[in-house]
This record gives structure tokens, sequence and C-alpha cells, in this order.
């Protein structure tokens, strides 16, 4: 655990947070690709999960900063290892160096596969 948490913190280490403008313009730089950023936040904002991207910011550090546990996926003959952390209702995937994948709402609806 205090791994994962030392390469998100990594992530975070030349994060501004002067203003929210230069907060979010941060955060983009976090995940794996401002275009995959772009497209999550698009997405978020259709499912109605969030009202802009500060709540997205600040949701996703949440969960970030207050999880306590982790999970690890290792899929059968792949080196890709996913990274799970959640917090009240948000879950956040991340990579073995940090970089978020997504964030999103859990849906408690649906059934684990």
């Amino acid at each position: 655990m205090k791994e994962y948490e030392r390469n998100i913190i990594s992530k975070f280490k030349d994060f501004d947070a002067t203003s929210t403008l230069q907060a979010i313009k941060s955060f983009k730089k976090v995940w794996n690709s401002e275009q995959d950023y772009l497209k999550h936040i698009e997405k978020r904002l259709a499912e109605k999960t969030i009202r802009n991207e500060e709540e997205y910011l600040y949701k996703t550090i949440d969960c970030l900063a207050n999880a306590e546990t982790y999970v690890v996926a290792e899929y059968e003959q792949s080196w890709d290892r996913i990274r799970y952390a959640s917090f009240g209702n948000l879950a956040v995937v991340f990579n073995e160096y940090g970089t978020i994948l997504t964030s999103y709402k859990i849906d408690e609806t649906k059934k684990p596969f």
C-alpha cells in the first residue's frame, strides 16, 4: 500500500493549487493523457455525476487522500496491473506509476463480476 501511495504522491509533486484554474491544469497532468482526461470529464458530465471539472478534481483527490485500501488486479498472461482506490461512493483507477486512468462514481445497483 505504501508503494502505491508514494507513486500517487510523486505524481502530485508539482501540483499547483494556487487557484482553481491552476489546480485543474495540474490535475490534467496526473492523467494518462490530457485527451483521456477530457474524455472522462465529458462522460461524467453527461452522466450527471459531476457538475464541473472542479468537482471532479475535488472528488478524485478526496478519494485518493482518504482511501484506506487499494485493490490490485493482475490479469493472467499480462504485465498490466490495475490499482483501484475507493472512498465513499467514488473509485479511482491508476497504474503502477500513479498515473490516473479513470475516476468514477460507484453504482451500487450493479453486481460485481
